[in-house]
């Protein structure tokens, strides 16, 4: 101490009490305030990431919608006898007039019934031509499509998709052939969804977003097909970016430099497709918020630490005035302030000096007195120890009640204490008392804990309806089981459902809507 700190050491009593009163003091203010700004900062990334996370989720659920349902017209469009007659016959320019306003009036239709706009192009490689809904006929050579199937395997009947600008089209195009069980060999049916479909899919997601986000999909290759301002399409990835080594590995939040703006990101990468969703907030607005706070808090602090150091100056004056009043009482020079000496080495060395003076007063009182006779040593009596009586058994007793509630609760999801209470003769305070020493736990805390453990896993992996589960977990109304699921993991239950990305989860939906029906 001497080494570290020799001008703390030689300060007189009085300042080191109150330089110490004033550390003890503001310390632990600082210490909250630093706490608290960061702990304001980690909660608003972690609101970020969180909100990434349900956007990346809601936009990789919209865009499977879409795929989906484009899938489903084309089936539909392919299986349509109309549609395979003109295949056959050859394009509606060329056959009956009846026969061909009966079709341009289906195709109609089919498009009105989708909920994004959309056109269609029929491919008759037979007749080398092309037949579409909102753009002039053409010939299959002069066409975009010639190349995108020169490109593409055609010798399975199964499907596929070319995303925007992946070969010089500007649309979202999902290729089925028809006849449905042909190799793309005599007809084509071609779904073509405008790239502003997809912007305003994502700028749909991005209503409620605070924190100026902005969204890129990416594919397999590196290339930008969609985005919320539509300006990066087409775009391919630098591989000596950050963007690029994200795009590689989303797994989790990076940073990267775009036009000079620095950007938190977040990624998702789709099941069961070669594609990627980045969402970027700009730093700037994200840790602003994050200042913000900081600078209220310190002001706080800066508040909070004046008033404590005006107390520890008036309580170190306090506490050493025993000592002053003392000193005043016995030096007469210090009463008037003429000694300026620590006050406690002061008092030190007047002990010492009142000391020799008693042991000098001491041994002359001796010399009068006779000396003492010696008396007979007393004998120290012992008393027998005492053991408690049955702790053993009362030991075992609370065991087995502590294990009796765990396993009500992890085999029924409930635990009547009144009734286990009863049945091992111990009160009911005293048993949650018990049970939280063993399990670091109140009671209710921990069945709720285990209840939701069990409601997570039965929405993840089961069909059952979420009523179903309320009742087996001993809610008595649905709305009770929600508030606490809500209040538990953030969300409800239906909407921890629907953010499951995989077919079982629409299917858990669709039983819902069902059960909602009936």
């Amino acid at each position: 101490m001497s080494m570290r700190w020799p001008k703390v050491k030689a300060m007189p009593y009085k300042r080191k009490l109150m330089l110490f009163s004033i550390v003890i003091s503001i310390t632990p203010v600082i210490i909250v305030g630093f706490v608290s700004s960061r702990i304001a900062a980690r909660s608003i990334q972690d609101q970020v990431n969180l909100n990434h996370r349900l956007l990346l989720r809601q936009i990789e659920y919209k865009l499977n919608q879409m795929i989906e349902n484009l899938n489903i017209h084309s089936i539909s469009i392919a299986t349509s006898s109309l549609v395979e007659r003109s295949v056959e016959n050859g394009p509606p320019e060329r056959t009956d007039v009846n026969e061909s306003m009966e079709l341009v009036e289906s195709l109609r239709k089919q498009v009105n019934y989708f909920p994004n706009r959309y056109e269609v192009s029929i491919i008759y490689k037979k007749y080398d031509y092309v037949y579409s809904t909102a753009h002039a006929s053409t010939s299959l050579a002069d066409s975009l499509f010639q190349p995108i199937l020169q490109r593409t395997r055609t010798d399975r009947n199964s499907p596929f998709l070319v995303t925007p600008n992946e070969m010089n089209n500007q649309e979202l195009m999902f290729f089925r052939p028809v006849p449905i069980k042909s190799f793309y060999t005599n007809g084509i049916v071609v779904l073509r969804v405008p790239v502003d479909e997809l912007i305003a899919m994502i700028d749909e997601s991005m209503i409620g977003a605070d924190f100026g986000s902005r969204i890129v999909i990416v594919d397999g290759e590196g290339k930008v097909f969609a985005s919320g301002s539509g300006e990066e399409i087409g775009a391919k990835l630098t591989a000596s970016t950050d963007l690029y080594r994200f795009w590689q590995n989303p797994g989790s939040s990076n940073s990267s430099r775009l036009g000079g703006v620095e950007y938190k990101l977040s990624g998702l990468k789709f099941a069961n497709r070669d594609w990627t969703i980045i969402a970027m907030t700009p730093e700037s607005v994200l840790y602003g918020k994050s200042d913000r706070i900081g600078q209220i808090t310190w002001t706080i602090v800066a508040l909070l630490a004046a008033f404590w150091t005006i107390v520890a100056l008036g309580g170190s004056r306090f506490l050493y005035a025993p000592v002053d009043r003392m000193l005043r009482v016995l030096l007469p020079e210090y009463k008037a302030r003429k000694d300026r000496r620590d006050g406690l080495i002061v008092l030190e060395m007047l002990l010492h000096d009142m000391r020799r003076e008693y042991e000098l007063l001491r041994t002359k009182a001796r010399e009068w007195e006779a000396p003492p006779e010696e008396g007979e040593p007393q004998a120290s009596d012992g008393g027998p120890g005492c053991v408690e009586e049955g702790a053993a058994a009362r030991s075992a007793k609370l065991e087995l009640a502590i294990r009796h509630i765990l396993q009500c609760v992890h085999g029924e999801y409930d635990a009547d204490l009144q009734a286990i209470s009863r049945q091992y003769d111990i009160s009911v305070p005293r048993l949650s008392r018990l049970f939280k020493e063993k399990t670091g736990e109140h009671f209710s805390d921990y069945l709720i804990r285990e209840r939701m453990i069990k409601a997570q896993e039965w929405l993840a992996h089961s069909n059952l309806l979420i009523k179903d589960i309320a009742a087996q977990l001993h809610y008595s109304t649905v709305q009770s089981f929600n508030r606490t699921f809500k209040q538990y993991t953030g969300i409800p239950p239906g909407e921890y459902r629907r953010l499951l990305p995989d077919e079982l989860a629409r299917g858990r939906e669709r039983n819902e809507a069902q059960s909602d029906a009936e």
